[in-house]
């Protein structure tokens, strides 16, 4: 190559560079007008972006949480009508992202108050944009559609999505009641968010009480690996409403019937043009509509939940049998001959199960996907397992029952029923299956316990659990550091607004609830791999750093104790110093309040102090 040549060739080089960086929105210079001491509080606007965001006030920090596309070098408080200034007393121009910043803010009447303010920035994530008009987002109802628009902005700044007659309402059971409410969209026409399938009914799933916010998506994800028929596609978004930062979210689509999901047959647009929802009926034992004249009964194309007596009386349709509850998904404007007949079928394959010979009931259900579903749980070790969210379907002209797909694993992984949870144990036998003359309203579906003593489905389920070794190795040693990896700036921004959610992990740090869920599934599946002899293989994920850590004990009289523990290590409850038991209950983690556990690993420094007993 001749010198001109080269020359021409650094040149060019040069250039794209130059040109690369001036359009990666994150390098370029971009001011942001920050204005407080107003009606609103605090609000930063970024013109280049159209973006307006409400500053979130905890603990003494106001926070500005930035979505992913929009980038933030310089702040400019020209309209503001009370100044920021640095502790030098200069005004504050620069802001310094994922950092708290001492400040000192001019109440107006002369006097400066020390202040923290933190700007943090969202990666890798779609940014959805909730206006809900006249309705303030406290005021959205659990089960009633409000107007909402809705923005789908991508990590690169396209707008995906801009629909402005959508609807919103809230949902979820015990995830309604926490502080971080998840919500539903109804857009006005199906349409593609992050890449999934189209769709016209979305969910916001909050994750409150799981402090990773990777559960959910590890176990739709995980399902889809195995080869189960039905998972849920879904992807984490960041999310806004009003112009204020709500948290990271799990979007996707409620089990349902469709094309882009399970296509068997859509027996609610069948029913759609006869439907009159002035017509529901309720006996005994059903739940539903009725039809005037009485419309065909498919065979497929049914949806099911096992769920809660609770549960079961919210929902428009159902049904119930030998002690259990069901909601039906899919119609969800069943006629009552429909719901007759899949409460006959479902009846007849439960009448098989509780045979003393379960053979003829492998000739009724689908085995492979009813194993799969049951290693799903076994793994994860679901805390709903055969209670709630325990879905079934049947397709036209199919004469077996379907299981799938998993839903709602916020309780899994060590994170349901307190901290006093064993991972070498099972759930198969827990004091959960209690006798159907107990019921109540926890009580579980007892076919996977009794399929399980089936000789020829036990042999099938060790069968694919075997075969899908690699997957569950994957997971551990891959696909759980790189989910979080693409969401750790979006995991805490959603840390620093809502801390954590009751229930919602064990430790301080991010990475440390991370680390538990690997530690957490690598002794799940060593103890499943041991109970179905199972050749267990070698694992390179490392779950202790070789540092040491200090456990406090905060004693009655003020004083304090503390023994040093290793990294990884666990501490049983003789090393625990003795208490007067007469006045107290035991020893509860300092931040959690949840009873110390002898099986949780110590991954930092953790305090614990005793708690009195209630009278």
């Amino acid at each position: 190559m001749r010198k001109r040549e080269y020359i021409f060739l650094f040149i060019t080089i040069l250039l794209l560079g130059v040109l690369s960086v001036w359009f990666l929105p994150a390098s370029r210079q971009v001011t942001g007008k920050l204005v407080s001491g107003n009606d609103q509080g605090n609000i930063l606007t970024i013109d280049r972006y159209g973006l307006t965001l409400k500053g979130t006030d905890k603990d003494g920090v106001t926070y500005f949480c930035l979505p992913s596309y929009a980038g933030l070098t310089s702040l400019d408080q020209t309209d503001s009508l009370s100044k920021i200034y640095l502790a030098d007393g200069t005004l504050l121009t620069e802001p310094h992202m994922g950092t708290e910043q001492d400040v000192l803010v001019d109440t107006g009447d002369g006097s400066l108050v020390p202040w923290k303010l933190c700007f943090m920035r969202s990666e890798n994530l779609y940014s959805v944009f909730l206006d809900t008009k006249d309705t303030p987002l406290s005021d959205i109802e659990h089960d009633v559609y409000s107007d909402t628009g809705v923005t789908v902005i991508s990590p690169s700044g396209r707008v995906s999505l801009s629909d402005k007659d959508a609807h919103m309402k809230g949902r979820g059971n015990a995830t309604w009641t926490g502080d971080k409410k998840p919500y539903e969209i109804k857009l006005s026409e199906e349409a593609s968010l992050c890449d999934m399938p189209s769709s016209k009914k979305w969910t916001l799933i909050a994750n409150y009480f799981d402090s990773t916010k990777l559960d959910n998506k590890l176990a739709f994800d995980t399902s889809k690996a195995i080869g189960m028929e039905y998972a849920v596609s879904s992807d984490w978004v960041d999310l806004y409403a009003n112009g204020a930062y709500l948290g990271n979210y799990l979007l996707c689509r409620e089990p349902h019937i469709g094309k882009a999901d399970l296509d068997t047959g859509n027996i609610e647009k069948l029913n759609s043009p006869y439907f009159d929802p002035d017509k529901p009926f309720e006996t005994e034992d059903m739940k539903g509509f009725d039809y005037d004249p009485p419309i065909p009964t498919p065979t497929g194309g049914y949806l099911i939940e096992k769920n809660t007596s609770a549960y079961y009386e919210k929902k428009k349709c159902g049904f119930k049998t030998n002690y259990n509850y069901f909601t039906i998904k899919s119609p969800d404007n069943a006629s009552r001959e429909q719901i007759e007949y899949i409460k006959g079928f479902i009846e007849s394959i439960d009448s098989c199960i509780r045979k003393p010979d379960t053979g003829s009931a492998l000739s009724r259900i689908d085995v492979d996907s009813f194993a799969k579903r049951f290693i799903m749980e076994e793994l994860f070790f679901n805390n709903d397992a055969c209670v709630t969210s325990y879905y079934f379907y049947k397709k036209p002209d199919d004469e077996l029952l379907y299981a799938g797909p998993v839903w709602d694993y916020d309780g899994a992984l060590g994170a349901g029923e307190g901290p006093y949870i064993d991972p070498e144990g099972s759930i198969l036998y827990q004091d959960r299956y209690i006798p159907a003359e107990d019921m109540d309203f926890k009580n579980p579906l007892l076919w996977d316990a009794l399929l399980y003593e089936n000789d020829e489905y036990k042999t099938r389920l060790i069968q694919i659990f075997k075969d899908n070794i690699p997957v569950f190795t994957d997971l551990i040693n891959r696909v759980i550091d790189e989910d979080y990896e693409r969401i750790e700036a979006s995991l805490l921004m959603d840390y620093a607004v809502w801390r954590r959610g009751w229930g919602a992990g064990h430790y301080e740090d991010t990475y440390d609830n991370v680390r538990y869920t690997k530690y957490f599934l690598s002794k799940r599946l060593a103890y499943l791999c041991e109970r179905w002899d199972v050749p267990l293989p070698d694992s390179d994920s490392d779950f202790s750093d070789g540092s040491m850590h200090t456990l406090t004990f905060n004693m009655p009289d003020g004083s304090t104790k503390s023994i040093s523990v290793k990294d990884g290590d666990l501490v049983s409850l003789k090393e625990l110093p003795s208490y007067d038991e007469s006045l107290y209950s035991g020893w509860y983690y300092y931040e959690s309040f949840d009873p110390f556990s002898p099986f949780i690993p110590v991954y930092e420094d953790m305090a614990v102090e005793l708690h009195e007993k209630e009278d």
